[in-house]
Formats: C-alpha cells, structure tokens, sequence
C-alpha cells in the first residue's frame, strides 16, 4: 500500500514538473516570434506606459484574413496589450481615468473600435482562439479611422506629440491623447 503510494505521488509530481517545463518552453517560443515591447511617454502632461508582443506578417493578409474584420483583436500577440496612465488622460474625446488597462480593439475596413478594459487577463485568447475579453469591463470604446500605409512588417505602438499609432502590415490607426484636464 504504501508502496503504491509513492508511485502515485511520485507520477504526478513528475507530470506536474513536466507540465511547468512545458508552460515556460511554450512561452519563450511564443515571445521569440512576437517579442515583447515597452513603450513609454512622458511629455505634455502625459505619463503613459504600454507593453505588447509584436507579431509579425510572415507572409499573410492580416487585417480581414489572420484579423477578421468585425472580431474583437487583442492588439498584438502572446498576452494581451497593458497600457497604463498615471493620470487621467482623454483618448479621442473620451475619458480615461488613471490607472492600467488591457487594450482590445474591433478592426473593420472603414473604422476601429479601440477597447480600454479594467480586466488584467492572463492570455489574449480563450481555449477556443477567442479573444478573451469580458465586456463588461470595458471602460472606454473609442471609434478610428484605420489609414493606408506603406507595408510594416511587425506590429508597431508608438506615441508622439499626442498621437497614439498602431501600424500593422499595410494599416495605420491614430488616436489623440491628451491630459484629463485639457481643455481642447
């Protein structure tokens, strides 16, 4: 009896230590194909900090073909995109309150919906490949107009003077960012 207890333990600390192995070795060869970025912006008012994974093309039609128009996206790859504001911030004309936040975005080919959400999740898709974002914690959808642009290869965050882009392949979608308090 007691014997057989060992065995048992002894299987499953192994299957628990294999599953862990396997988490971690899946993960890096996730972040290898879409690294993780940080960007920061600190000028004008604005204390804002967003970190992502940056897929790549490889070759596909991305928005309408690997993003379907219409779906909700988690705006990058691996886990979802963190953005984080120190301050109230007004994104679009809507408003934002401090704090950190998941990005998700609906891309269509005449305009975007980019989705703030207070939920911290731990993977951009469900066991389906569904988004995993839960709507109800959505705290600002803010409508935009994707542009055409020359081809970018890896998925791009970026904020300058106020103007908070993501480009991807042959898209471009801006948004205005401005302090709470702005008056404009």
């Amino acid at each position: 009896m007691k014997r057989a207890a060992r065995i048992i333990v002894l299987v499953v600390a192994s299957v628990a230590v294999l599953m862990v192995g396997l988490y971690f070795f899946m993960l890096n060869q996730t972040t290898q194909a879409s690294p993780l970025d940080i960007v920061s912006y600190e000028e004008n008012g604005l204390d804002i900090e967003i970190e992502y994974s940056r897929p790549q093309v490889r070759g596909r039609l991305i928005f309408g073909g690997l993003v379907p128009y219409g779906s909700v996206w988690r705006t990058g790859a691996n886990e979802p995109t963190k953005f984080s504001t120190a301050s109230d911030i007004v994104v679009n004309g809507n408003n934002l309150p401090a704090g950190e936040y998941t990005i998700w975005t609906i891309p269509n080919q005449d305009e975007w919906t980019v989705i703030w959400n207070s939920k911290d999740y731990f993977w951009g898709v469900d066991m389906t490949g569904e988004a995993a974002r839960e709507e109800q914690y959505d705290v600002v959808r803010a409508k935009a107009t994707p542009l055409e642009v020359m081809h970018t290869d890896t998925f791009t965050i970026d904020i300058d003077n106020g103007i908070m882009s993501m480009i991807w392949s042959n898209t471009k979608v801006e948004l205005v960012v401005k302090p709470g308090n702005s008056m404009e």
